[in-house]
Order: C-alpha cells, then structure tokens, then sequence
C-alpha cells in the first residue's frame, strides 16, 4: 500500500495530495455531522428541561399566591 501510493505520488502529486486531503475533509465533516446531532439532541434536551422547570415555576407561584388569598381572607383584613 505504501509503494503504491509512494509510486501515485510520484507520478501524480496533486491528484494524490487531492485525494488524500478529500478523504479526510470527507471523514472530519461526517466526524462534524456526527458530533453537531448529538449538540443539538442535548439542545432539544436541555429545551425541555427548562421548559419543564418552568412550568414547575409558574404552579408554586400560583399555590403561593393562592396560599397568600387564604392566608388574607382568614385573618379578617379583607
């Protein structure tokens, strides 16, 4: 294998300088491909996570604001 890319590289130095640095474009941008759909899976993860915390939020505001409305309409002030 060595001496037949040694013998294209001799003969043909561009085509083989071509067609190595093309392979290993071709191989680090699915590496790339790859690694960017796992980001964004941890994206949309992530997005759901804070959504669900959100709402989480958004109920304990509620109960304690309806905790508050019992606590004012049983002391007498209202």
């Amino acid at each position: 294998d060595f001496i037949y890319g040694y013998y294209n590289f001799v003969n043909d130095p561009v085509e083989t300088l071509y067609s190595l640095t093309g392979n290993y474009i071709q191989s680090e941008t699915l590496h790339l491909k790859n690694e960017l759909s796992k980001l964004e899976e941890e994206k949309r993860r992530l997005e759901s996570s804070v959504a669900r915390l959100e709402d989480m939020e958004n109920l304990l505001e509620l109960k304690y604001l309806e905790d508050l409305k019992k606590s004012w309409m049983n002391s007498g002030d209202c």
